[in-house]
């Protein structure tokens, strides 16, 4: 954590050069399939599908945490089913003003910890920022 490190470094930048940007994030129409955002899950390798309407707005996200719960509830899940329908609409968000250690508070002092966080300015979504963004030792690119 010293001020001179590599994460001391990370933590006084902006959300926004640390997310991943939108154009990775393959972000999903509301009207997919649990199916098709399941491949999203696996494709895009960040353990989130964002929905966004026709404006760019974030409709809401799905998490491979949701997935796991949802498949280990009682009733399983249809694999046609609309991902909507179990997606969170009311994510927690984060700004891209934001600085590293803003966002490592966030993710990190809840009662469940969050692994990532959908980056949005007006309702937009931008990108998402994992905590793994944050906490990277090395430098260069996202992983």
């Amino acid at each position: 954590f010293h001020p001179g490190g590599q994460l001391g470094e990370r933590l006084l930048k902006p959300v926004g050069d640390l997310m991943v940007p939108l154009g990775r994030i393959q972000a999903q129409p509301d009207t997919a399939s649990l199916q098709e955002t399941v491949l999203s899950l696996c494709e895009n390798g960040l353990g989130v599908a964002c929905f966004v309407g026709s404006r760019g707005e974030l409709l809401g996200i799905f998490t491979d945490g949701d997935l796991r719960r949802r498949f280990s509830g009682d009733g399983g899940l249809a694999l046609t089913a609309r991902a909507t329908d179990f997606m969170n609409r009311h994510p927690t968000t984060i700004s891209p003003q934001a600085l590293g250690a803003e966002a490592l508070k966030l993710m990190e002092e809840r009662e469940v910890p969050l692994n990532v966080v959908p980056v949005v300015e007006e309702g937009r979504l931008l990108g998402v920022l994992r905590l793994h963004d944050i906490l990277q030792r090395e430098k260069g690119g996202h992983a």
